[in-house]
């Protein structure tokens, strides 16, 4: 498990950045105002892990999260009330519930790249934020994703998502580092 005081382990710091409600600077879902102008500007966004060490002790003191530049808003059209909208790309799909995180240890993923790594948020609980109303809820999310394997030992589609995109960041790294 990752000391999240001092950010010891690489590997369990960028599994838990995938989720929200880690520290301010951390959380690959919600990056900082300097990490979204970096985004923006530089294509990138830099995330430090003081003292962080690979399985092999090598220090990663940072990383690089690549942006997904397939994301698109998609429309779901309803037959009654309002019509949905939602992002969708290669490490996205909000409507599936699925988002991973593709993160370098250069700015750009080049000949000089030694590391990247792949982390993936999978579902999360059912839930519901009462505050937002019925749009509030992952019910969608959960049923269409961990009911399905918890209850009927189902596949879980976020699963063919992510092996999706593993397979094309693969193939980049194949022809780019």
């Amino acid at each position: 498990m990752a000391n999240l005081e001092n950010k010891s382990n690489i590997y369990a710091d960028l599994a838990q950045g995938a989720y929200t409600g880690r520290e301010e600077g951390f959380m690959f879902a919600k990056p900082t105002n300097v990490q979204n102008k970096e985004l923006k500007n530089e294509g990138y966004a830099k995330y430090e892990f003081p003292n962080a060490k690979d399985a092999h002790g090598n220090s990663i003191d940072s990383v690089y999260l690549q942006p997904d530049n397939t994301v698109k808003t998609m429309t779901e059209k309803k037959f009654f009330g309002k019509d949905k909208e939602y992002q969708k790309g290669l490490l996205t799909d909000e409507k599936a519930g699925y988002n991973s995180y593709y993160v370098t240890d250069t700015p750009t993923l080049n000949t000089d790249t030694k590391h990247t790594y792949f982390t993936t948020r999978g579902s999360d609980g059912a839930s519901a934020d009462i505050k937002k109303g019925w749009a509030g809820n992952n019910l969608n999310d959960w049923v269409n994703n961990n009911a399905a394997f918890a209850v009927g030992h189902g596949y879980i589609p976020q699963a063919k998502l992510a092996t999706e995109a593993m397979h094309q960041k693969i193939e980049e790294m194949r022809t780019k580092a």
